[in-house]
């Protein structure tokens, strides 16, 4: 697995390594997938929440997925053209946390920011692998998944 990290202290970065590689491992997903996570000011992900869901406000996290994929759909070999050709990683996409909206979240629901951080990141790598929450049923499906991955790990 590669993570290209921007922003991330160490110990942000071990936990979502961990927290990805626990959902990948849940999701009999290989392990060889190249994912960006970039944590960002309120004002920068305002911009991007702006230009891409046309919602000029902050927001916790942004995932932007590169492949076209379906919930449950395991990564093959039908997806060679999504392969980064010097690594052989799938490129699943990319991951943007506002570090203010986690901390104001964690504070307000009892959590460390870690947590939060890893509660955001199982999201958004759901979201990278075609999960989603617009309709009722993918919605109880995708928070039972992210619920049960989040029971499973030791996070604090």
């Amino acid at each position: 697995m590669t993570i290209i990290f921007e922003g991330a202290s160490p110990k942000e970065e071990k936990a979502i390594a961990d927290i990805f590689e626990q959902t990948l491992t849940r999701l009999n997903q290989p392990k060889q997938v190249e994912i960006s996570v970039t944590f960002l000011d309120e004002e920068e992900i305002a911009q991007l929440n702006e230009q891409y869901r046309d919602e000029p406000k902050e927001t916790d996290v942004l995932s932007f997925p590169m492949l076209d994929i379906v919930a449950g759909e395991i990564l093959d070999e039908s997806f060679d053209a999504d392969v980064n050709l010097d690594t052989g990683d799938y490129i699943l996409g990319d991951v943007f946390i506002c570090r203010t909206v986690v901390e104001k979240q964690a504070q307000e629901n009892g959590h460390s920011d870690l947590w939060e951080i890893c509660y955001l990141s199982v999201h958004s790598l759901l979201h990278l692998l075609g999960y989603d929450h617009a309709e009722q049923e993918e919605k109880e499906t995708m928070f039972n998944l992210q619920d049960t991955i989040l029971k499973e790990s030791n996070i604090q």
